[in-house]
């Protein structure tokens, strides 16, 4: 028990390291209608990022953390861009209403817009445009267990009986200063 709760609490707790690193969730919960297709040439025929076949008034939520940069209409349309860090940003586009603010952060499922028909999502790093889906999934948490001696813990383990949870490399790999402090001597 007292391991599956440390598990959780790691995935939930654990920031992701890069934009490289980084994954998303899916802005809606709608059927996708046009797939990325990315164009031949820089006014070519083709898709740069995913359409959603939402309805009016359907929610669309920030894919992952982030600073929202833009929010407001392009060519008379409404958009929402949200920066990730790292050259790394998703836009949000053709929505009917927009409840954040530039300047605002946001977190992974927080509710940016109202579609107001179809949904366009797009993901650029460095102003390139990639495909959407491979950032979509779910982040798992490696969790080795050791036995466990009466010498003193190791810094980044953590005692649970006779055994003890290695996970130096995963916090060394996301560097997250003070979030588990208590929890390694």
């Amino acid at each position: 028990m007292a391991i599956a709760l440390l598990v959780a609490v790691v995935a939930v707790e654990l920031p992701l390291g890069s934009a490289a690193d980084m994954v998303f969730r899916r802005p809606t919960s709608a059927p996708v209608l046009d797939p990325f297709r990315l164009p031949d040439g820089q006014y070519g025929a083709g898709n740069r990022g995913i359409e959603y076949d939402t309805k009016e008034n359907e929610r669309i939520v920030a894919a992952a953390r982030g600073l929202v940069v833009f929010a407001g209409p392009v060519a008379g349309s409404l958009f929402v861009t949200v920066d990730h860090g790292n050259g790394l940003e998703t836009s949000y586009g053709f929505v009917q209403n927009i409840l954040v603010r530039k300047g605002q952060d946001v977190l992974d499922g927080d509710l940016l817009a109202l579609a107001a028909g179809p949904f366009h999502f797009s993901v650029r790093r460095d102003g390139e445009y990639l495909d959407p889906e491979p950032f979509f999934g779910v982040r798992r948490v490696r969790v080795r267990l050791v036995p466990h001696s009466n010498a003193r813990l190791q810094h980044g383990s953590s005692s649970l009986g006779r055994y003890q949870i290695d996970i130096d490399e995963y916090m060394t790999a996301y560097a997250i200063p003070g979030r588990l402090g208590a929890w390694y001597g």
